[in-house]
């Protein structure tokens, strides 16, 4: 199950969570910034731990189209079943639930702020498969197109682990 939590911060930019026995991906979110989370912290009923500080950058602005797999033509939407893409990378560990998300223009144009590094992302509508790997640097901007039903770019490492764990096929 996923579990969340929250906190605000002091005047110096410190917090405390309480919580169970597990481990966590923490994250934090600001306007125009993306986090590098700190994947699958460990926790320990009974024990306080310190954890480097969250770090916010401004990432990049990943923009682009999603398209039909038969004839490549963009995938307008209605509204009434919007469709999503989200994104796993350091922003979004593949470790937990975590993730970035944005919803689909009714033209079929998307457009969505993520860590650098590696990334995926992927169609998240049932009966919808998509997915692109690939990677970013902080401050830049592209476009990368989705095609329904392919699986685009070479899969880092860390997303073949998680697609063990989740039982989704790359």
């Amino acid at each position: 199950s996923l579990n969340t939590a929250r906190a605000i911060t002091n005047a110096d930019g410190e917090y405390q969570l309480r919580l169970s026995e597990d481990h966590y991906d923490l994250l934090t979110d600001a306007p125009d910034r993306v986090c590098l989370a700190l994947a699958a912290v460990s926790v320990t009923a009974g024990k306080s731990i310190r954890v480097p500080d969250l770090r916010l950058v401004r990432g990049a602005i990943v923009h682009g189209t999603v398209r039909d797999g038969l004839h490549e033509q963009p995938l307008a939407t209605d509204g009434t079943h919007p469709l999503v893409i989200m994104n796993h990378g350091p922003a979004g560990p593949t470790t937990g639930g975590g993730t970035i998300a944005v919803n689909v223009a009714p033209d079929g144009t998307y457009r969505i702020r993520i860590a650098p590094g590696p990334n995926m992302l992927y169609i998240a509508n049932n009966g919808l498969e998509g997915r692109v790997y690939f990677e970013v640097q902080d401050g830049e901007e592209r476009r990368v197109d989705l095609i329904t039903g392919r699986t685009m770019g070479d899969v880092p490492a860390q997303f073949v682990e998680w697609s063990r764990r989740h039982r989704q096929i790359l």
